[in-house]
């Protein structure tokens, strides 16, 4: 058995970062500290970007364990998740899927809610008679993103994007909430900062405009010399069939950044699962970062294919 299906099967308990945290002091180990004092050194990293559509796979079931196994199986070491519910309904059984996830592959953790409500206030039913109150002892129904990595993560923050607001009392409005998983991780004495982010959906003008500000606000957070970064995500920007070319909205991010998909082969289509047609799912790294491959898995524990990329990292 391999080292990373064993985490399956003993698992530990996860590092978890709540999504109020500007920081987590997991400061670097001796070892790390050791490590970069011995000088430059080229370091693998294999990541993955993963919209799990809260874990409803392709046969209809939802399943946290499968997800895990799928993500298991690919190796990746830093994952960066969309779609992920945290007690948020009926339809993932109230459960804590990015805790779940993290215990079951035995990896820190960081969740960014897009949405956030008090435990009794049901999202999908709000003041309804089925309105169904979360666990005993749950803090929060949330609904985001998450950053899972075998490595320590050592600052995150949760920053706010502008968007169409879909749950809530607030729902129907376009204003800044908060969506955009800004994580640093140390990757064996590298600090590697990673972003999980799923942008608005919608090939309306409105979808359009949104998804033109959300690039904005994501580069004046990444910064334009910003070094050692991969931004991971659904940018529900479709590279469509007869098509290479990006849609204007996403088109600054390559201002910044690589498209690690410039070392995959094919057309990386990454929705829908089963007979996937167009491409929206993204790895993106600085140019420091050398991308050596890049591929679309074709799994079943979702409506997206996850996209994983190797990588070196100059420490």
């Amino acid at each position: 058995m391999n080292r990373i299906l064993r985490r399956l099967v003993v698992p530990a308990a996860a590092t978890l970062i709540t999504a109020s945290a500007v920081a987590y002091a997991g400061a670097s180990t001796t070892s790390d500290d050791a490590a970069t004092a011995a000088g430059p050194k080229d370091i693998p990293l294999r990541v993955m970007t993963y919209n799990i559509g809260h874990a409803r796979g392709l046969d209809g079931d939802v399943s946290v364990h499968r997800v895990a196994h799928r993500i298991a199986e690919s190796g990746a070491e830093v994952v960066a998740l969309q779609e992920v519910d945290v007690h948020w309904s009926t339809r993932s059984d109230l459960r804590d899927q990015a805790t779940e996830l993290a215990e079951l592959l035995d990896m820190h953790l960081f969740f960014a809610p897009i949405y956030s409500f008090e435990p009794d206030y049901d999202p999908e039913d709000p003041g309804g008679d089925d309105n169904i109150p979360a666990p005993p002892g749950a803090q929060q129904r949330a609904f985001g993103l998450a950053v899972l990595s075998e490595y320590p993560i050592i600052a995150a923050e949760n920053h706010d994007l502008t968007r169409r607001v879909g749950r809530g009392p607030d729902a129907g409005e376009v204003k800044p909430i908060h969506g955009f998983a800004d994580v640093t991780v140390n990757v064996k004495g590298a600090h590697v900062r990673v972003f999980s982010t799923h942008l608005q959906a919608g090939a309306t003008q409105l979808g359009t405009d949104i998804r033109t500000t959300q690039v904005a606000e994501m580069l004046d957070i990444v910064g334009a010399d910003a070094q050692k970064a991969v931004l991971m995500g659904d940018l529900n920007a479709a590279i469509e069939p007869d098509s290479v070319v990006y849609r204007p909205e996403i088109l600054p991010l390559f201002d910044v950044f690589d498209d690690a998909w410039e070392m995959g082969e094919g057309d990386g289509y990454t929705f829908r699962a089963g007979n996937p047609d167009r491409r929206i799912d993204f790895v993106l790294a600085t140019p420091d970062i050398e991308v050596t491959a890049a591929e679309v898995l074709d799994l079943d524990a979702s409506d997206h294919l996850p996209v994983v990329a190797d990588l070196t990292v100059r420490r």
